[in-house]
């Protein structure tokens, strides 16, 4: 197993390095540049106008990509993360940034161009291709694509390089008292969080989300799955976000009977959740359950289901990527529960509470 780990590892070297020399040009927007901005009035979550706006190349001066025609082209790294020497270690180390930022997005982006050249499409967003795209099955190929690198650029923008001198970053005090309300903690929300990537099998993304009442959660998408369009329900089945539950559980069990056995003279009442049984919204309290019904929809047993409106408008505040590319050039391939620890040491609060403090009054 070693032997094919380190092979693999030296294979996307290899990749990344070619892909840094030819020196894939030219993103159309700046990701990171616009990562507060007002909030959109549509149904659809606030993904796409709040901070990822990636434009098609202008029509009159085409962008070329080799031989073919690019309609969307590859923007540099946010600026944050662009280092070519550091990276956005710990988490990432610069082989891993061009591997994730340059060569598999710019792979999307050209397969992208691919599907939709000579469609109604070619000059579209990749925000509103996604949307368009979403429910319509023959363009299934146009939306994986595009969903993807909406999603893998939002994942970017949200990472700045740990400081060696200062302790972890800490969330802004207004987005930090609310993760205190929804999750006890600023560590049990961290726990549930990395719980969730953890127990996904299969690749995928983990969002930080709140609602339109305020409340926060954690919502695993799976494949090319967005939270832009809940209506498309990639969020899994409830049998397979029971399994995800029960990972936390367990990831957590050991850290509650210590936490029992220590107090066990004292009698805790267990704490009540806001949340009523006809909410699909499923607030945290404490770091043994995990919030993953913030779909439109409630699905019940017997496949009906139940509008409800808690959760109706999400909004994402954070995401990781749960790839495997993303986590095997610096850990192995058997390194994803290092990857999550480290990449808590990267995320940019200050990026995320703005873009929470903005949508706060957006109720």
């Amino acid at each position: 197993m070693s032997c094919i780990a380190s092979t693999s590892r030296q294979q996307l070297v290899g990749l990344a390095s070619r892909s840094a020399k030819r020196g894939v040009a030219g993103w159309s927007r700046d990701f990171s540049s616009a990562a507060v901005a007002a909030p959109a009035s549509t149904s659809h979550s606030s993904l796409g106008s709040s901070c990822l706006r990636c434009s098609p190349t202008q029509a009159s001066t085409p962008h070329t990509w080799g031989s073919r025609r690019s309609l969307h082209s590859l923007p540099p790294l946010p600026q944050a993360i662009a280092d070519e020497q550091t990276g956005c270690k710990p988490f990432l180390g610069p082989v891993a940034l061009q591997l994730i930022g340059n060569v598999w997005h710019g792979g999307l982006l050209q397969r992208l161009n691919d599907e939709v050249r000579g469609t109604s499409f070619e000059t579209s967003s990749v925000v509103d291709t996604v949307i368009a795209t979403s429910q319509d099955r023959s363009l299934i190929l146009a939306f994986n694509f595009a969903s993807q690198a909406l999603n893998n650029a939002f994942f970017l923008s949200n990472l700045r390089p740990a400081n060696p001198s200062k302790p972890s970053p800490l969330p802004p005090k207004s987005l930090l008292s609310r993760i205190e309300q929804d999750f006890d903690s600023l560590p049990a929300f961290k726990s549930a969080f990395s719980a969730a990537a953890m127990g996904m099998v299969s690749s995928g993304w983990v969002w930080l989300v709140r609602d339109q009442t305020g409340r926060l959660g954690i919502v695993p998408t799976f494949g090319a799955g967005t939270v832009l369009v809940q209506d498309r329900l990639q969020m899994g089945s409830a049998d397979f976000q029971a399994s995800i539950e029960e990972s936390v559980r367990r990831a957590n069990s050991k850290n509650e009977a210590s936490a029992e056995s220590a107090s066990q003279s004292i009698q805790h009442p267990q704490p009540s959740s806001p949340s009523t049984p006809q909410s699909s919204f499923v607030p945290i309290t404490g770091a043994s359950s995990i919030s993953l019904k913030l779909n439109k929809t409630d699905l019940r047993t017997d496949g009906a289901r139940e509008k409800s409106k808690i959760g109706e408008q999400l909004t994402p505040l954070l995401c990781v990527s749960v790839h495997e590319h993303s986590w095997l050039p610096d850990y192995g391939i058997w390194g994803k529960e290092p990857y999550l620890m480290n990449f808590w040491e990267c995320v940019d609060w200050e990026k995320v509470g703005k873009a929470y403090d903005v949508y706060a009054g957006n109720k």
